[in-house]
């Protein structure tokens, strides 16, 4: 599990992918939160009618994505839009998406 401090430097990316699961939240909304995964939570139960068990699994699996030993030959410069929020790690590339859009 990520340390706070692990969770700072990552916030970013974590902000990415909490957007991928939950679209509906604002990056207002987030920046307002920072990192307060019990804000966060809140703001997805009342947009989604998730239960809090639901998004506690989620956020989980989220923050587990974004722990060092996870990363371990992770290109540090992949978006989190091509990481997984539920632990599966994307293959993708940004070149992918660029060869892919121009078919």
């Amino acid at each position: 599990m990520l340390t706070k401090t692990q969770a700072d430097a990552k916030w970013r990316e974590m902000k990415g992918a909490v957007r991928n699961l939950w679209a509906n939240l604002s990056e207002e909304e987030l920046e307002r939160c920072r990192g307060n995964l019990y804000e966060v939570s809140s703001l997805i139960e009342e947009r989604y009618f998730e239960s809090r068990e639901e998004i506690r699994l989620k956020i989980d699996q989220l923050l587990n994505s974004f722990d060092n030993a996870s990363d371990a030959g992770r290109d540090p410069d992949v978006s989190s839009y091509h990481r997984s929020p539920l632990g599966h790690r994307s293959s993708r590339t940004p070149e992918d998406d660029e060869k892919n859009a121009q078919h």
